[in-house]
C-alpha cells in the first residue's frame, strides 16, 4: 500500500527522531488514520490523487480542508523507481487544479524535508508563519499558495 511505502519514507527521512514521543504519537496516528481511510480525505472537500504509470501506481498527494475556505496539501509521495520524471508536480499541479475546482481560496502545507522545496516554490508557495504546533524538531517550513 502506498500509505505504508509513504510512513516508512517518513521514517527513513526522520530517523534522528525516532525515539521522541511525539513522532511516536504521530506514527500511531498514521496507523489510525490509514486504517480509516478515506475518512478525512472524502469528497467533495478532501481527495486522495494516485499517479499511475505504465500500470502502476507512481506517486500520491492528499488534501484536506483546514478551515474555510482553506485546504492543506499532504503526503506527496513518489515511488523512488520514479522519481525524476515530474510526477510530484504533476500530482501537485493536478491536487491545485481540483482544490480550485472545490472553490478553496488557500493551500497550505507544512514540509520539514528538504527535496520539495524547489517544487514548491516553483508552484508559487511562499513561506509564511506556522498555522499548527508542530514541535520545533521537525525544523521544517509551513508554505501558502493563493488559489484565486
Amino acid at each position: 500500500m502506498l500509505f505504508r511505502e509513504y510512513a516508512d519514507y517518513l521514517k527513513e527521512e526522520l530517523a534522528e527522531f525516532a525515539d521522541l514521543p511525539w513522532l511516536i504519537k504521530y506514527y500511531e496516528e498514521f496507523e489510525e488514520e490509514t486504517s480509516n481511510l478515506p475518512t478525512g480525505y472524502e469528497p467533495p472537500l478532501g481527495f486522495i490523487i494516485l499517479a499511475i504509470e505504465d500500470g502502476q501506481t507512481a506517486g500520491m498527494v492528499t488534501v484536506g480542508k483546514l478551515i474555510d475556505s482553506e485546504c492543506e496539501m499532504k503526503k506527496l509521495f513518489v515511488r523512488e523507481s520514479y522519481r525524476g520524471k515530474g510526477i510530484g508536480r504533476k500530482l501537485c499541479t493536478r491536487l491545485i487544479q481540483k482544490a480550485k475546482e472545490i472553490g478553496y481560496t488557500h493551500m497550505r502545507l507544512f514540509t520539514s524535508l528538504k527535496t520539495p522545496l524547489k517544487l514548491y516554490e516553483s508552484l508559487e508557495f511562499i513561506q509564511i508563519s506556522p498555522y499548527k504546533h508542530l514541535p520545533k524538531e521537525l525544523n521544517g517550513v509551513f508554505m501558502e499558495k493563493k488559489l484565486i
